[in-house]
């Protein structure tokens, strides 16, 4: 499921195509509860870019939950421990143009060395 903040704790990506709906923690609590969902998995939105600071704060309460990061070709090595430390299990790759983080084909074709 996807999760939104409060946009002044967590300000949207700039290059974004889209705003955050109402989706925030306490509906999706209040939506597991009623559906006796105990555990899931918190997908990062495109809203927040490589910004994982509120999927972070959410995994850090939520135990019974795992996190999807979104990954690019600026994601260090360190990037990456933090987000498992921080219980992120999965990554999330966005190849769809219109949310705007489709990857280059520079950044895909890798090296000739």
């Amino acid at each position: 499921m996807h999760v939104f903040g409060d946009p002044q704790i967590y300000p949207p990506w700039p290059g974004r195509t889209y705003n955050a709906p109402p989706a925030h923690i306490e509906d999706m609590r209040r939506m597991h509860r009623a559906l006796g969902i105990s555990c899931g998995l918190i997908v990062q939105p495109t809203t927040y870019g490589t910004d994982h600071s509120l999927l972070l704060d959410l995994l850090a309460n939520e135990k019974s939950y795992v996190g999807a990061a979104i990954i690019d070709d600026t994601t260090t090595d360190a990037e990456l421990r933090r987000l498992h430390d921080g219980g992120v299990r999965s990554a999330r790759f966005n190849f769809a143009k219109f949310l705007g983080m489709a990857p280059s084909p520079a950044s895909t074709s890798g090296s000739s060395a």
